[in-house]
């Protein structure tokens, strides 16, 4: 007989088995390498890209004092945790790009730690590492971590709460409840959407009983503790909700299933190859658990070939099938998909083959995915940062599904996946915010007598972190904001919104105008300015710079 030859991967798994005398290093080493690995990837392009966009924004508030802090951000959408711990970081590092972005970049890093852990804690190895490599490889959270903003802390506190919460169901000990308690505190005060982390978890206590007997009474507990210390803030939050309710956001609401899918897209590195892989991986889950739990033959026919006909429905949204493409606009199919979704998750959770930490994460990532989409028909909320905290919750899912269809077979599944993630892996996402760039190209073009117009004039932040970091840096004065746009003007620089704020007499004493187009008719539809001056100046030249940014040069009529 011979003797079988030894593969790589066999080799590797015999390898790491051999350590498995040896707790620490699965426990911890391991963990610890794919913290490092993560850090030293998001590390290598930190400061390359331009700060833009609202990263300006918290940076620029993050340097008042902490009371100052608080006032600030009750008037808007964004609660006081992430900038608090920012104003401290730059208190020590500095506001230049590459400091204030150590901070997201940290916490990215760590979240690895927690995927992994609750993936060997409560599933396998195997479940562990995959997701915790598909976490990794994720373009999207590459792009997070280099993004000097809250989703970040908000994902690694989201993944923190649920490793405390299986704990809790597992046996539940000190050390997790307090950890529980002060994940539940702190969350709300990183985004307000992480009221449906708390709504998730109770949820699931309240529907699922092997949780509700062992953990009702501390979850309420703990529950209770973080509203409470949320009082001061929650007339604001409720404030907030109201007026988006009411008024809209300044999202679109979705339109159609292309939208929902996109997550799976954004999830996958953005590439078409990877959705449909990831697509058929999850239809062969499905498959699979559909075939071990019905006994019906004609109920489990018939709930196959629903399957197959909502895989290449999906599939149709982003692949070239034109005749699927068109059924998908339709409402009613839109309907019946949710539907189908919507029952395959209420049959999964009633399943007793399937562990209650399973139904943990799949109540994490679906319910949720699925809320926020269809509330957004009516009240806009679902975009791809809004969801982050969801998506420890995917890898998780998508480790479960290849350890439960390979058990004790050769990794083959993971590996591609894997595979498919390293190929269209990108250590520097462009943001295409190249806001250096503008700056840039205003200070080439501009002469002494140059009068300069932004628009939308939120960009003044933007544009004064690289125009004079001076400007930027001098809150002494108790309305900040004035200040800046006073610097602004002392350099006939000025941020509008709308026709009525260009000084005619002024622009006919210019030599050069310089108009900075910044997404103006996103952020102020119909606002008119560059028609304004397209009809009483002379164009001269325009310049493109990728993404949202135009800078346009006239001379005058003279």
């Amino acid at each position: 007989m011979k003797k079988p030859k030894a593969t790589l991967f066999g080799a590797t798994v015999t390898y790491l088995r051999s350590f498995q005398t040896a707790p620490s290093f699965l426990s911890l080493w391991l963990p610890l390498c794919l913290v490092a690995i993560n850090l030293l990837l998001k590390f290598r392009h930190l400061g390359v890209q331009s700060l833009a966009g609202d990263e300006v924004f918290s940076a620029y508030v993050s340097q008042f004092d902490v009371t100052t802090i608080v006032k600030y951000l009750s008037q808007g959408n964004n609660p006081p945790l992430f900038e608090i711990m920012l104003h401290y970081w730059i208190k020590v590092f500095g506001i230049g790009a590459s400091s204030v972005r150590v901070l997201p970049c940290l916490f990215s890093g760590l979240t690895v730690w927690f995927i992994y852990k609750v993936g060997t804690d409560f599933f396998n190895f195997k479940t562990g590492i995959i997701s915790a490599i598909l976490y990794t490889l994720s373009n999207y959270h590459m792009y997070f971590a280099h993004e000097t903003r809250v989703y970040s802390l908000f994902l690694l506190l989201t993944c923190i709460s649920f490793y405390a919460y299986m704990h809790l169901i597992k046996s539940p000990s000190l050390t997790f409840r307090i950890i529980h308690a002060l994940t539940l505190i702190l969350l709300p005060y990183a985004h307000y959407l992480a009221f449906f982390v708390l709504f998730i978890q109770l949820f699931l206590v309240l529907t699922l009983k092997e949780i509700r007997t062992k953990i009702l009474k501390q979850y309420l507990i703990n529950l209770a503790i973080a509203l409470i210390l949320f009082i001061p803030f929650i007339f604001i939050f409720i404030t907030r909700f109201c007026d988006s309710t009411i008024h809209g956001t300044w999202l679109h609401p979705v339109t159609s299933l292309g939208q929902l899918h996109d997550v799976l897209k954004y999830l996958t590195n953005n590439s078409v190859t990877n959705y449909l892989v990831f697509m058929v991986v999850f239809w062969l889950v499905v498959q699979r658990f559909i075939n071990e739990t019905i006994s019906s033959g004609l109920i489990k026919y018939l709930i196959a070939i629903i399957s197959i006909f909502f895989l290449f429905y999906g599939i149709s949204i982003m692949g070239p099938m034109p005749y699927f493409w068109e059924f998908t606009s339709k409402p009613s199919a839109m309907i019946s998909y949710l539907f189908f979704m919507v029952a395959m998750i209420i049959f999964s959770l009633s399943s007793k083959t399937i562990s209650v930490y399973t139904k943990v994460i799949l109540v994490w990532f679906f319910v949720p995915l699925l809320v926020m989409f269809v509330a957004s028909f009516w009240v806009p909320m679902f975009l791809d940062r809004y969801l982050i905290y969801i998506t420890g919750g995917f890898y998780l899912l998508i480790g479960i599904g290849v350890s439960y269809l390979e058990e004790t077979k050769p990794l083959k599944i993971g590996l591609l996946l894997i595979l498919l993630l390293c190929i269209t892996f990108e250590t520097n996402v462009d943001k295409k915010r190249h806001v250096a760039e503008v700056v840039q190209k205003v200070n080439e073009l501009r002469t002494s007598n140059t009068i300069v117009y932004i628009c939308p004039d939120n960009f003044d932040y933007n544009f004064a972190y690289y125009y004079n970091r001076h400007y930027f840096k001098d809150i002494d004065d108790p309305d900040a904001k004035t200040k800046l746009r006073k610097h602004l003007a002392s350099q006939n620089i000025y941020p509008i919104s709308n026709t009525r704020q260009l000084d005619t007499a002024m622009l006919k004493k210019a030599d050069k105008i310089i108009y900075i187009d910044a997404a103006a008719d996103f952020v102020y539809p119909g606002n008119g300015i560059k028609a304004k001056l397209d009809s009483i100046l002379n164009l001269k030249q325009q310049y493109e710079i990728p993404e949202i940014y135009r800078v346009i040069e006239y001379i005058n009529h003279k």
